[in-house]
C-alpha cells in the first residue's frame, strides 16, 4: 500500500469514524485499560482477534506480536500447559 494511501485511510478515519468514537477513546485515555483475559490466537492477518472474540479497547489490547513481548520461557510453558 503506497504511503499517500496509507495517509488518506488514517485521515478517513479521523474525519469519518473518530467522530463517533469520540466519547469511548476519551473515556480509554482518562479511566485506562484493564483486560482480565490473555487471549493468544493465530497470527494469520486474515483472522481478526476482536471479531472472534466481540472485544475491543478497554477489554483487549492489541498485540499481534506476542513472542515480541513473551520471552521464550513463559513461550515454553505455554507450548507445554497446551
Amino acid at each position: 500500500m503506497p504511503d499517500d494511501e496509507l495517509l488518506q485511510r488514517i485521515r478517513h478515519f479521523h474525519h469519518n469514524a473518530f467522530p463517533q468514537y469520540r466519547a469511548q477513546f476519551q473515556a480509554l485515555v482518562q479511566d485506562g485499560q484493564h483486560p482480565t483475559t490473555l487471549f493468544i490466537g493465530c497470527s494469520d492477518s486474515r483472522l481478526l482477534p476482536y471479531l472472534l472474540t466481540g472485544a475491543g479497547p478497554p477489554y483487549r489490547f492489541p498485540e499481534g506480536l506476542i513472542p515480541a513481548v513473551l520471552d521464550l520461557a513463559i513461550m515454553a510453558r505455554l507450548t507445554v500447559a497446551a
